[in-house]
């Protein structure tokens, strides 16, 4: 049996290496690339992703043909107002056209007694009809919440302003609003929030190149204690103490 447990050996090895390479995030794949039908929430980003690049011919043709689809949604005019010179928005915080709510963590954690509620969860793609979901969790007045990842699903790590522009648009949403004001709230990232799909990346702190501006922007959308090990180990891992548990919060995905 020796000489076939080696062979299956050999093809095992080269296909799994195989993989690993594949899914690198050096060489990402933007999920807003692979549009479908029934997620009109990759639309608007692939539109303001061709304005970004100064693609605003494809991104009005775009509009057109999908016409039915997202006329009547509002990001269909703030995306053909900044393609036609007609917003002062420039795909930043700072001048971010609608309303948006930080999350916050709490001021006094020595204020949580020895009993207390944790929410928990990840994988929160914006999608408008589910946003009521922040309205239901925040029915149950837990103590903290955390976001485990996927947070948002920019998918993005060679646009930053498409990444601000998935995080923007869930703080301007009532829901989020009533949301982060109220619960406390501690998050780390995955795949979706950090790369691409399923990609790491790597061991290197500063190669890929974007890893470092990806990082400085999730820590401008959320209050965590500490990230990682600050600007020489960066990374979003940290841990806090709620009464008398540990909690200890892992990044799986910078290197």
């Amino acid at each position: 049996m020796k000489p076939l447990v080696l062979s299956l050996l050999s093809i095992l090895i080269p296909v799994t290496l195989a993989f690993a390479e594949n899914r690198d995030a050096k060489v990402p794949e933007p999920y807003n690339n692979r549009l479908r039908p029934d997620q009109l929430k990759r639309y608007h980003p692939f539109a303001l992703k061709l304005v970004v690049q100064g693609r605003n011919e494809e991104a009005f043709a775009f509009l057109r043909e999908h016409h039915d689809l997202i006329e009547s949604h509002p990001d269909t005019k703030l995306i053909t107002d900044v393609a036609l010179g007609r917003s002062e928005w420039k795909l930043d915080a700072a001048t971010w056209p609608r309303e948006r709510a930080l999350p916050h963590r709490l001021d006094d954690l020595s204020s949580v007694g020895s009993r207390f509620s944790i929410a928990f969860g990840g994988g929160a793609g914006y999608v408008p009809q589910h946003e009521r979901m922040w309205t239901t969790i925040a029915s149950f007045d837990p103590t903290a919440m955390f976001l485990l990842g996927d947070n948002v699903y920019h998918d993005e790590p060679l646009t930053p302003q498409l990444q601000w522009y998935h995080y923007l648009r869930r703080q301007s949403q009532p829901e989020w609003r009533a949301f982060a004001s109220k619960i406390p709230i501690y998050a780390i990232w995955d795949d979706h929030d950090f790369s691409t799909d399923d990609s790491w990346g790597g061991p290197e702190i500063d190669h890929p190149v974007w890893k470092r501006e990806v990082w400085e922007i999730f820590k401008a959308n959320w209050d965590n204690p500490y990230y990682g090990g600050g600007d020489a180990n960066p990374g979003v891992w940290f841990d806090v103490q709620l009464g008398d548990v540990h909690f200890i919060l892992l990044d799986g995905r910078y290197y």
